[in-house]
């Protein structure tokens, strides 16, 4: 399955490279639609095929999004782990740089991977496209952040902090990595993520349906930042 040109364009003009959008698009094959391929199918059932191409290109922009977003969310919390160092280059653009003082470095590869590996399951697009309540989101927020704690507290020589400098750093630590967990599902609130894409997905099969009423209305209804929050 390839890449529709527009999408990949889309992407591309948000800064992604081509590569990010091949992995998270690989990704994207490899794991199951399963949550909307029954809205997609009987969308498909009434139209055209130049109209399916069009609405499969929205579809798969809609999951090509959300997958890069849960990619953007773990390098930035691996750039945490690692206290690298924000800087800008020419053009405005936000580059991490190595942080050059190694008493600020609290973890080393080691504790670093041992963190992303249990963080890829608190954060992935199955998560976003849940339907949790508070209560099942504080419970779990809890016990991570007791997870992480513990994992940080019982290992902490074998995972780099082996001074007292970046023991000072433990609680930093996380407190940052749980916050961005925590925000991370509550986009999983009450099912918002997963209602936000079947809502642009009714709203495409709408548009492909009367397209009379496409010309008729204000291009503003069908901008992507209505549906998106201004997300894109």
């Amino acid at each position: 399955m390839k890449i529709p040109e527009d999408t990949l364009n889309r992407f591309k003009a948000l800064g992604y490279s081509e590569q990010d959008i091949l992995n998270a698009y690989s990704q994207l094959e490899n794991d199951s639609f399963s949550q909307f391929e029954n809205e997609i199918s009987n969308a498909s059932k009434k139209q055209t095929p130049a109209q399916l191409s069009t609405m499969n290109s929205r579809i798969t922009g809609d999951f090509l999004k959300l997958q890069l977003e849960v990619d953007d969310i773990l390098e930035r919390i691996q750039h945490i782990l690692k206290n690298d160092i924000i800087e800008f280059d020419k053009e405005g653009n936000r580059v991490w740089k190595p942080n050059p003082n190694p008493e600020e470095i609290p973890l080393n590869d080691y504790g670093v991977h041992l963190i992303m590996s249990k963080l890829t399951t608190y954060i992935n697009r199955d998560v976003l496209l849940s339907n949790l309540d508070d209560k099942t989101i504080n419970k779990t927020l809890l016990e991570f952040g007791k997870l992480l704690a513990e994992l940080i507290y019982y290992q902490a020589k074998k995972m780099g902090m082996d001074t007292d400098r970046k023991i000072q750093l433990y609680e930093s630590l996380i407190l940052q990595i749980v916050d961005l967990v925590y925000v991370t599902w509550r986009r999983a609130y009450g099912g918002q993520e997963r209602a936000t894409i079947g809502k642009t997905t009714q709203v495409n099969e709408n548009i492909l349906s009367h397209p009379d009423a496409q010309q008729s209305s204000k291009p503003s209804i069908f901008n992507p930042r209505r549906y998106f929050g201004g997300r894109l």
